[in-house]
């Protein structure tokens, strides 16, 4: 296991794991983006996901400084830009498309799903708490999906499916994400 040393607030020398120091940032990330309010009346940024990866992160950046309410997408942008550097943290989108129930109404919404030290979680916003960020606490993204299909049937909705990314590169890229990568139908799951 790799070791990095840390400078305590003494100024003395410990060891902590690499594994340790990537889920300490990856919760940093997650409380970073849980002190931005919800906006529920439309983005307040461009969140058009098929442009390059490189306008998305700009796009980022002048939401992490903003300090306006958001909507998941750029929480997912924001989160993006804020781990940018992290290599060991790899990142992916995850969205859902639900129906409510009684109402026929869809909704979606998209988290950014980051796997670090074995585990799975995720970074986002949402006006439900169920359906934001989850702890780095999954081994298994089977595991982490069925959370958040029994959050989204908690809250009276149907989960249809389910999409994820590719993994999300770390170099500041001119192509698009590829977020329809693999399209899940989990209607029929129990």
């Amino acid at each position: 296991e790799e070791r990095t040393p840390t400078k305590t607030s003494s100024g003395a020398t410990q060891s902590r794991s690499a594994d340790a120091v990537a889920k300490a940032h990856v919760r940093r990330l997650q409380n970073m983006v849980a002190m931005f309010k919800y906006k529920s009346d439309g983005a307040s940024y461009n969140v058009d996901k098929s442009r390059p990866l490189h306008h998305i992160l700009q796009t980022g950046r002048l939401i992490r400084h903003g300090k306006r309410p958001i909507q998941c997408v750029e929480a997912v942008f924001m989160a993006l830009v804020m781990s940018q550097g992290y290599l060991d943290i790899e990142r992916f989108g995850i969205s859902f498309r639900a129906i409510e129930d009684g109402t026929g109404n869809v909704n979606r919404h998209l988290v950014l799903g980051v796997f670090t030290a074995g585990k799975f979680g995720t970074i986002g916003i949402s006006r439900e708490p169920r359906l934001m960020t989850k702890p780095l606490r999954y081994a298994a993204l089977a595991d982490l999906i069925q959370e958040f299909k029994v959050a989204w049937e908690e809250i009276g909705h149907t989960l249809q499916t389910i999409t994820l990314s590719k993994p999300i590169h770390h170099q500041n890229v001119w192509t698009p994400v590829a977020w329809d990568y693999l399209q899940l139908d989990v209607s029929e799951w129990d």
